[in-house]
């Protein structure tokens, strides 16, 4: 929702030559400073990085996400924030160690995703 918003609005400016006067920021790790959608760059967000936090908040849960259960969706998360802190050690191991470790983190988040059961529609 953020980066959607963030890029209309800097289109409406664009688009009628306008200069934006403001600029919008998400704080979502606590650090009390934002940070810009153009400072974030792709998903593969540093562990301190704003956003992180946001990836986690889904604003209209879908038929798997309403079908896990609290303690559920915090491994989940957890897992999920393992990975990208994962990605960005990347550069910093071995192939063998680092898909060593993904594969430690992916397991578990399989597991708990096949085991979640989803609610059949009517």
């Amino acid at each position: 929702a953020f980066r959607l918003a963030s890029r209309e609005i800097e289109e409406h400016y664009t688009t009628r030559g306008q200069i934006s006067t403001e600029h919008a920021i998400l704080d979502d790790n606590g650090d009390n400073r934002g940070t810009r959608r153009e400072a974030m760059g792709d998903d593969r967000l540093a562990p301190a990085s704003d956003g992180l936090l946001a990836r986690t908040w889904h604003l209209v849960p879908n038929l798997a996400e309403r079908s896990l259960t609290p303690q559920e969706r915090t491994s989940r998360d957890a897992l999920e924030l393992a990975i990208d802190a994962l990605r960005h050690r990347k550069r910093e191991l071995t192939e063998d160690q680092y898909y060593r470790e993904l594969e430690m983190l992916l397991i578990p988040l399989a597991r708990l995703m096949a085991e979640s059961p989803l609610p059949v529609s009517e």
